[in-house]
């Protein structure tokens, strides 16, 4: 057998194995903004559910990616406002969250620049929120911190050795609130620049 038959089909598989992998790696600074929207709340102080309006989030983050994995501590912020009500008893008011998070990404290996990846996230949420009546009667008031986690899918985009944009979907979750029936649900869609070092 003609030995060449073998060592191509070998030396190809070993090229494009070596081109499958994430060219970006070591350690890099990223930061990144989007827009959010968080499922309804139902007080459970007798006010009116409250709906936010689309608000907006922002992130920056410290980490190293080698192989295909990557890990990060992440601080990241969520500012939503309270959809008006029809009626004259409907709520007013925000929600903000301040959140420190680590994270862990898994980059897909494939034959171009662009990579895409998964990953999750678990830390601490500092949530502050106040709801009013717009006609008297009573608030809810929320300043606490519970343990939050995330979900995240996105893509991952090289523009050289030293950079790379991302464009991702995160699903943030806290734990249940006592003043609610349950904990902040927030979907974000989030676009991203990374600088390796």
């Amino acid at each position: 057998m003609n030995k060449s038959l073998i060592i191509l089909p070998i030396a190809l598989l070993s090229g494009a194995v070596i081109a499958a992998e994430p060219i970006n790696e070591g350690a890099y600074l990223s930061i990144g903004a989007g827009v959010s929207k968080t499922q309804n709340w139902k007080s459970n102080q007798g006010l009116a559910d409250a709906a936010f309006k689309t608000g907006i989030n922002a992130r920056a983050a410290v980490g190293h990616r080698f192989c295909n994995f990557s890990v990060e501590f992440e601080p990241s912020y969520i500012d939503l406002h309270k959809k008006a009500d029809n009626n004259a008893l409907g709520v007013t008011g925000h929600m903000r969250t301040l959140s420190t998070l680590g994270n862990v990404y898994y980059y897909f290996p494939t034959f171009s620049n662009a990579a895409p990846y998964i990953g999750v996230g678990a830390g601490f949420s500092s949530i502050k929120a106040l709801y009013r009546a717009t006609v008297g009667g009573p608030k809810t008031d929320i300043s606490t911190t519970k343990f939050a986690y995330q979900g995240i899918a996105g893509v991952s985009f090289n523009l050289n050795e030293d950079t790379s944009i991302n464009i991702d979907y995160r699903y943030f979750q806290t734990e249940k609130l006592n003043q609610v029936n349950r904990g902040i649900r927030n979907h974000s869609i989030n676009l991203g620049l990374s600088y390796f070092f």
